[in-house]
């Protein structure tokens, strides 16, 4: 097509509906085939003043797609990418979804005050940008900053009540101070909100298996199983609970279905594997790695209940301080 419509096919193809939850997205293979076409799109657009708008658009979409695969070298590139073609054609929109999109990665990688500098900057640009106040609440929950988690969650619910995604993360919080019920209470409003949300069936399931309400785990994980079916740590999670329950059948097939679906360099997830299996060593290795990339998750790595089979080794307590 001539220049002006590979523009507005570029426009067309823009993601704004990225938001920082890799679960919800397709798989492998879909998200390298929407990568393929935005690329070979924006080679085609070249350099000019006139497509800088439509390029800014698909950086920025090329950005949340190799988020979502966690490369996070190119993701950092396409949104730094579009956020300078955002400020040059004066759309402060895009900026603040640029700036969104590199706290996200910038968190994922534990660079804790780089994430709230861009979550702050998104801000500053939208005032009425909700999802910037959830990315904020996420690092302080991972930094055990609680009072300002709930503050974040609280401000993205009051601007978009409508959200999920904060009411999932005051549960985290709720179940990091102990306050169970009020935890299970969030996790509700999140599934009420958006019932194909998976991650907070997956958060009560925890909340259940910590109490021992063992049934009621299992029905929350299935729940998770059946809103995605290729989630690795949920089988996980239910091969912890069929351990301790002596069903050794399903112990088997669900570590096998985990072995089958947790991606090599899942660390965390692999560590609890390798726990459920009494495998202390690979654990503890797997932990190591995982704690390297991720430190936020160390006071979640303390309580885990999928950890338990190796809290025993002094090697543990070293890791997670």
């Amino acid at each position: 097509p001539p220049p002006e419509r590979r523009a507005e096919i570029a426009r067309e193809l823009a993601w704004w509906g990225f938001h920082g939850v890799r679960e919800d997205y397709e798989s492998p293979q879909e998200i390298e085939a929407r990568i393929t076409m935005r690329e070979r799109l924006l080679e085609e657009l070249g350099d000019g003043e006139e497509t800088a708008a439509a390029r800014a658009e698909l950086h920025y979409t090329l950005g949340g797609l190799y988020w979502v695969k966690k490369d996070y070298e190119k993701a950092l590139h396409h949104f730094n990418e579009s956020l300078k073609l955002a400020e040059i054609t004066e759309n402060e929109r895009l900026e603040a979804w640029a700036w969104y999109g590199l706290g996200i990665v910038y968190s994922d990688q534990g660079c804790y005050e780089e994430a709230i500098e861009a979550y702050r900057k998104a801000i500053e640009l939208d005032s009425k940008f909700a999802a910037p106040w959830n990315g904020l609440g996420n690092v302080y929950y991972k930094q055990g900053r609680y009072e300002k988690a709930i503050e974040a969650y609280r401000n993205a619910i009051e601007l978009d009540p409508k959200y999920a995604y904060p009411w999932n993360g005051l549960g985290w919080v709720y179940y990091e101070q102990g306050r169970y019920e009020e935890a299970i209470e969030a996790y509700r409003k999140a599934i009420e909100l958006n019932p194909r949300f998976a991650a907070p069936w997956n958060s009560l399931g925890n909340v259940y298996y910590e109490q021992g309400r063992y049934e009621e785990a299992i029905e929350a994980y299935r729940k998770v199983i059946e809103l995605n079916p290729n989630r690795g740590a949920t089988y996980c999670a239910l091969a912890s609970i069929y351990r301790r329950l002596g069903r050794q059948k399903e112990l088997e097939e669900h570590i096998r279905k985990a072995r089958e679906l947790l991606p090599p360099d899942d660390h965390y997830n692999r560590a609890c594997l390798e726990s459920i299996c009494g495998n202390v060593e690979e654990a503890l290795e797997h932990l190591k790695l995982a704690l390297e990339k991720d430190p936020g998750m160390k006071e979640w790595a303390k309580r885990d209940p999928d950890l338990e089979w190796i809290r025993e080794d002094e090697r543990f307590w070293e890791l997670v301080g």
